[in-house]
């Protein structure tokens, strides 16, 4: 779906080019907006009233990394230049004083023709952008370098996620898969455990910024799959499912799915994505732990 969530076809170069996801700064606190006060109404209007729940949760939470903080600073951001290739739906281009970037997708300006193709339904995009996000955070300091931050917030009356803008360009070029090959294999194969567990069902060559410094994986709006659609399945999963050498789970990967299916909440991943879709995820860290090994998108349901 083109760019929704990073930079896709426009790169994430630029503005936000000199600040680097992958060194976070923790900072205790959040951005709580208390049990049900005036937001709760914009939620339940703009993404529905079982959404809202998820969305609170998910704002409760954030503002953990200075990126994050950043992104929630809406009053001094202002529309950047207009998203070139932006994809199916309408991407804004945020900007700061600082330099920095990011990409604001609204709730209620989303393609749900093409969402209910991937087998979700239109509103949830913004909600599993945040939530993988966060999930990547809890999953350890590897996976959270891969995804760019992303913060749910309010731009002029509209709720919706924004992610951080990140350098380097899309995957869409021969000379990037090979250098990336060359120089990126191990988050390359991080990416593909967890694309996997996640059931990132649109993760083709424009979802994945490269330079220099590594991966940026954008754009999961339509991640945690249910099983019902699903159009382009991970390249990094389908690439690393059909290495003999590669596919097998690594000690490390072992220990993040033991950790995750020992969690009450998922490593608080629970309450942030459809029900459903939670135990979907479960189902796919029990099928990889008793197989041992990254599974393919056909593979997902083998018992």
């Amino acid at each position: 779906s083109g760019v929704a969530g990073g930079g896709g076809a426009v790169g994430g170069a630029g503005a936000g080019a000199g600040r680097d996801h992958r060194t976070p700064t923790p900072a205790p606190g959040s951005a709580s907006t208390g049990a049900r006060g005036p937001e709760w109404s914009e939620w339940e209007e703009q993404c529905g009233k079982e959404e809202a729940a998820r969305v609170a949760l998910l704002v409760e939470r954030q503002g953990r990394t200075a990126e994050e903080r950043q992104l929630m600073r809406m009053d001094s951001a202002r529309e950047g230049a207009p998203v070139a290739g932006k994809g199916v739906n309408d991407i804004k281009r945020l900007v700061w004083d600082d330099g920095a970037c990011g990409y604001f997708k609204p709730y209620d300006a989303l393609n749900t023709r093409v969402a209910e193709s991937y087998g979700h339904d239109g509103r949830l995009q913004p909600t599993h952008e945040a939530a993988a996000s966060q999930f990547a955070q809890a999953l350890g300091p590897k996976y959270a370098a891969l995804v760019p931050p992303v913060a749910l917030v309010k731009y002029e009356g509209q709720w919706g996620s924004i992610s951080y803008g990140v350098p380097g360009g899309p995957m869409g070029v021969k000379m990037n898969v090979m250098h990336m090959a060359e120089h990126h294999s191990d988050q390359a194969s991080d990416l593909a455990f967890f694309d996997c567990l996640i059931g990132q069902v649109d993760r083709h060559r424009g979802n994945v910024l490269m330079d220099r410094r590594g991966l940026s994986a954008i754009d999961n709006g339509f991640a945690f799959t249910d099983g019902v659609g699903g159009v382009n399945a991970s390249m990094f999963v389908a690439a690393r499912s059909q290495h003999p050498q590669a596919r097998a789970t690594t000690r490390e990967e072992k220990a993040i799915l033991a950790r995750f299916l020992d969690s009450e909440d998922g490593l608080g991943l629970r309450g942030t994505i459809e029900e459903g879709r939670f135990h979907e995820v479960r189902r796919r860290a029990r099928l990889m732990q008793s197989k041992g090994r990254i599974l393919s998108l056909s593979n997902l349901y083998e018992r």
